[in-house]
């Protein structure tokens, strides 16, 4: 989808990524000026202005892909599966909004999974760290001190 200086003349198409259809596309170009080209969405009829320089570097979103970790980095812990088979040792509680925890329990989530409650905010939310997500601020009834 890589645009050249040469295909951006007055009145010629140029393809590339509509954000409203979601999809490469047909634009048609309106004008353009020294920094700035306006163009026309052929098929959804978005009108939209770009600037020359962002548009001569853009990349459609197949091209642009993930950032690659580097090997020599560690994945976070709660990505690893030593994490899961730790939760998986201890009685994991079901989450609820009306249910009472403590720092160190483990909770089971409909969504989110099994996760450890790491912190507390404020009287009624935890923060859990869940398996394969990350840190997630759920609220409770009560958050109750380890005896």
């Amino acid at each position: 989808m890589a645009v050249t200086k040469e295909e951006l003349v007055e009145n010629g198409s140029i393809t590339i990524y509509c954000k409203r259809c979601d999809a490469e596309t047909q634009h048609l170009i309106r004008s353009k000026s020294s920094d700035k080209i306006k163009i026309h969405c052929n098929p959804c009829g978005k009108n939209s202005t770009r600037l020359l320089r962002r548009l001569l570097k853009e990349k459609s979103p197949s091209e642009k892909g993930k950032r690659r970790r580097s090997d020599d980095k560690k994945a976070p812990q709660y990505m690893e599966e030593a994490y899961y088979q730790e939760l998986s040792k201890h009685e994991q509680k079901p989450y609820s909004q009306q249910g009472i925890y403590q720092l160190d329990d483990v909770i089971e989530h409909k969504t989110f999974g099994l996760g450890r409650v790491v912190d507390q905010r404020g009287e009624n939310k935890i923060v859990v760290l869940f398996y394969n997500i990350g840190e997630k601020k759920l609220i409770c009834d009560k958050v109750v001190s380890p005896s």
